[in-house]
């Protein structure tokens, strides 16, 4: 079978090298985005040990120099991976067989976009990744392999996006090989769909409100928390004079109430905690916008100073 790949980062590059295992099988041309893929990375290093042909996307993957150099490697398949653009007619109709894609989420359940931010936000328990064939519509195509997984206690959506990377990975060893020969036959989706959109913004912007519970902002802080990768979602924040501070980590602590939401109730070199609306959330990390960590015994004085005791 000649494959064509077109992906990114490391999932791309994970799968590339196991396709390359196998003799039955050509990789003929993988298309990547370079801003997603800064030198030096793994995915073009491979690209470059193999001596493979391949084209940079540098706008929509739908371009005419995209669809010709896709055409010219004759596609029996098309591995979509960790590339997020809408694949458009033109381009699904190349390949002699499909498009497979990966979605980082249980589909029809999340399907769409920050699907490592979402779950939990909303306080999910169980999380999946899906491979599926792509069709005309958004992440709505027959489903070839799924896995669920539990989401531990206190998880990031970067630590999401991670492991479901990981299972998709090994997802990928198990299955690809049954899927481009016809052992598994691609199945419609079943259940409730649910789909985010880039209009789906986060909750308040991402901007804490100390009138609601401590656990629940305590999600949206995990929910946002991206780093190291690009955040192109939210920030969990509070601002205080017109100061955006960036929520980098916290826990929440049901006590009994001290003080009006938004009063900070204990305070020390660890960290500063303040009343909510049910509970207390212990803001453990918190950092200026693209700057660095604040230090709290330096932050405590500027409050002191502007003679705040209270968020709002």
């Amino acid at each position: 079978m000649r494959i064509v790949i077109i992906g990114n980062s490391k999932i791309a590059n994970d799968c590339l090298k196991e396709i390359l295992k196998q003799q039955d099988h050509v990789v003929t041309g993988i298309l990547f985005e370079p801003s997603k893929n800064p030198s030096p990375s793994v995915l073009i290093q491979s690209i470059q040990e193999n001596q493979l042909a391949h084209h940079t996307i540098d706008g929509n993957v739908n371009a005419e120099e995209c669809l010709a150099f896709i055409r010219a490697c004759r596609p029996d398949w098309i591995f979509n991976i960790n590339c997020y653009q809408y694949l458009k007619n033109d381009l699904l109709a190349i390949p002699e067989h499909g498009v497979i894609n990966f979605h980082n989420g249980p589909l029809p359940r999340y399907g769409g976009v920050n699907i490592s931010s979402w779950p939990i936000i909303l306080g999910e328990n169980t999380h999946g990744v899906t491979w599926h064939m792509v069709n005309q519509g958004i992440d709505t195509g027959d489903i070839l392999s799924q896995q669920n997984f539990e989401i531990p206690p206190r998880m990031t959506a970067a630590q999401l996006m991670v492991k479901s990377i990981e299972v998709g990975i090994q997802l990928f060893i198990s299955d690809w090989q049954n899927w481009i020969t016809g052992k598994v036959i691609a199945k419609p989706q079943e259940g409730i769909r649910t789909y985010f959109s880039k209009k789906d913004l986060a909750p308040n912007q991402g901007r804490l409100d100390w009138n609601m519970d401590a656990e629940i902002l305590d999600r949206w802080i995990r929910g946002m928390h991206l780093f190291p990768y690009p955040n192109d979602f939210a920030y969990a924040h509070f601002t205080i004079e017109e100061q955006t501070y960036w929520v980098i980590a916290s826990e929440f602590i049901l006590d009994e109430p001290m003080g009006a939401p938004g009063t900070i109730i204990e305070r020390n070199s660890k960290y500063c905690k303040v009343q909510c609306g049910v509970g207390a959330l212990v803001l453990k990390m918190i950092a200026l916008p693209h700057g660095k960590s604040i230090k709290w015994d330096e932050w405590y004085l500027q409050l002191e100073a502007l003679g705040i005791e209270q968020f709002t």
